[in-house]
């Protein structure tokens, strides 16, 4: 198993830390070979998420999966990589970085969903202390993206994630993601 930091996001000019919820910033680099695997060499565009690791494993090597872990095992991706095993994928971080003149009280905290389609984020009021938001949850800014047809664009930072739909997009497509969102968090 190799496994990577995703780095700093040197080739794009607007972005330097890696607290931001774009594509280049949460996505990391993830190779793994077992023996006897069916379709070994391939790549998949399932969804996973690191989480999904251990359970792997424990697949793998035969070991019994703790009841308490929440991730999936990708055994299943393994053995043929057009399979899935989630819906989504689920990021979260608070927001580091300078923040517009006027802005009071801690930084936002940033969760963020991505499907095989969409990225939808969502910057939270957030208490300052843990990775929860305060509560009642205050929405202060969301994007979203859409990713339909971009394989592999994600290392132009250039075109891609560059236009926020979130003002013109389906108000039930929004509805959707933020209540799938706010459920993974729950």
């Amino acid at each position: 198993m190799v496994l990577s930091d995703h780095g700093y996001p040197l080739a794009h000019p607007r972005l330097w830390q890696k607290s931001d919820l774009f594509e280049g910033s949460v996505r990391v680099p993830m190779i793994i070979s077992v023996p006897g695997t069916k379709q070994g060499g391939e790549k998949s565009a399932s969804l996973v998420e690191l989480i999904d690791l251990y359970p792997t494993l424990a697949e793998i090597c035969g070991l019994a999966k703790p009841t308490h872990l929440k991730g999936k095992s990708i055994v299943s991706v393994l053995d043929d990589p057009v399979k899935t095993v989630r819906d989504a994928a689920f990021t979260v971080t608070r927001a580091r970085g300078k923040m517009p003149s006027g802005t009071k009280g801690p930084k936002p905290l940033g969760r963020t969903i991505r499907t095989d389609r969409y990225r939808y984020t969502e910057w939270l009021a957030w208490n300052g202390s843990a990775l929860a938001p305060a509560r009642p949850l205050r929405l202060r800014a969301s994007e979203l993206y859409e990713h339909d047809g971009d394989e592999g664009a994600w290392t132009d930072p250039d075109v891609y994630e560059n236009v926020n739909i979130v003002a013109t997009a389906a108000k039930p497509l929004i509805s959707a993601l933020s209540a799938q969102l706010r459920a993974a968090f729950a």
